[in-house]
């Protein structure tokens, strides 16, 4: 889990339509696995994911990961997050890219997204621009239904 990030995103997953929209999260404090939200998104099988947040971490301690998909057998179905200092990596049922090192830096509000589509590639965005991708990325996979959801 990580702590001493703030997260500001859509959580219309978790809040229900119409409410929730651009609410921030704070996780404050020294590193801990006790800042975590965890729910049953809904999510049915999927073939493509797409995922952007804004991201602000105090630390630069490595591995911290911010969004997980878990399902029954797969800890990591869809795992983004930090696992080299500053290097943002994505991913898919444990097999995953990753942008260079420093492309998030600290203490400064970065725009992340991370997308996959089985038919074609996975991409990374760091403040807009592509910072890793790869053509054929989990090829034919698809994501389970049924998981959990872990922000934070």
């Amino acid at each position: 889990m990580l702590a001493a990030l703030t997260l500001l995103t859509t959580l219309a997953l978790a809040a229900g339509e119409g409410v929730g929209h651009n609410k921030v999260l704070n996780f404050p404090g020294p590193d801990s696995t006790a800042n975590y939200l965890s729910f049953d998104p809904g999510f049915q099988v999927m073939s493509a994911f797409s995922m952007c947040a804004w991201l602000r971490k105090s630390t630069s301690d490595a591995t911290r990961y911010w969004f997980s998909y878990a399902v029954s057998g797969s800890d990591n179905e869809i795992l983004i997050g930090e696992n080299d200092a500053g290097s943002v990596v994505f991913y898919i049922q444990n097999t995953h890219i990753a942008t260079d090192a420093g492309a998030w830096p600290v203490n400064a509000w970065t725009h992340v997204c991370a997308s996959w589509d089985a038919s074609t590639r996975a991409f990374i965005t760091v403040n807009g621009e592509v910072a890793a991708s790869q053509d054929g990325f989990q090829a034919g996979a698809a994501i389970r239904a049924g998981g959990t959801l872990v922000i934070g």
